[in-house]
């Protein structure tokens, strides 16, 4: 099992970010909007409409992107690169890849995810998205939120006092002989997880996660990056239940936990 990642500080999200490329009928600004549910659409599920590009506006350097809240079928393909200049000098590319994890369920119609991991830090100030998705049978491709952050990797993994699951949103009326009605609702899955020791190191990076985040910026937990075939059951759009405390140790070290809920609309 790899060490965990805690994404934040969504760069994406930025006003000085620009989008270009493909032909997008709701606009790739959605992109940007907290809301997953209020998607980017291409005019249609070709690959030339379906790419998009992506000026930051300077240098950052990436552990991991995500595309999160698609309409992507299981046959479909991806292909992130990146550029030392305005898209004319590729640095490097992904090559073509298929949905890490496609989910094999999805009952409450959430849609398939891209968490992409590189292997080393990655950095550019221009990127290029591509899609193959072409059989798709809505006839476009959406997308409900871009993700370009910051990566926290700690310098040991979280405790075995760590959980997953999911919180019910689903109302229930009983009649009158106590016969249950359910009107079903997407629940809200969590992740919370803990470290009984951090290195002191750490301390300035967890204190700037908790600024940054506060409660409405959103995260992405990605818990074993190594497991790939179960991605997009383990990792989802998340924000913070509510703002980690920090123990100092002796020693200088620190303990500290998160609870991460999932972004649902």
């Amino acid at each position: 099992m790899a060490r965990m990642m805690l994404l934040y500080n969504n760069h994406a999200d930025s006003d000085g970010v620009a989008f270009s490329g493909g032909s997008w009928a709701l606009p790739l600004t959605n992109l940007q909007d907290p809301r997953p549910s209020k998607k980017a659409r291409s005019s249609t599920a070709s690959t030339v409409d379906s790419m998009f590009r992506v000026d930051l506006g300077s240098v950052m350097s990436f552990r991991a992107l995500a595309l999160t809240h698609t309409n992507l079928t299981a046959g479909a393909l991806y292909r992130v690169t990146w550029y030392s200049d305005d898209y004319l000098t590729p640095i490097g590319n992904s090559g073509w890849l298929a949905v890490p994890g496609y989910p094999a369920d999805d009952p409450d119609d959430i849609g398939a995810s891209i968490f992409h991991v590189f292997a080393a830090s990655t950095a550019a100030r221009y990127w290029q998205f591509e899609i193959n998705d072409g059989g798709n049978g809505a006839g476009f491709v959406e997308i409900g939120r871009l993700c370009m952050m910051d990566t926290w990797v700690p310098a040991y993994n979280f405790g075995t006092d760590n959980s997953e699951g999911a919180v019910p949103n689903t109302p229930r009326q009983n009649s009158l002989g106590g016969v249950g009605y359910f009107n079903r609702r997407k629940p809200a899955r969590f992740f919370n997880f803990a470290f009984s020791t951090l290195p002191d190191a750490e301390i300035p990076t967890l204190r700037r996660i908790r600024k940054i985040c506060n409660l409405d910026r959103q995260i992405i937990v990605i818990p074993d990056p190594d497991d790939t075939a179960n991605l997009n059951d383990t990792c989802f759009l998340a924000t913070l239940k509510e703002l980690p405390s920090l123990a100092l140790l002796l020693m200088g070290d620190a303990s500290i936990g998160f609870q991460a809920t999932e972004v649902i609309g």
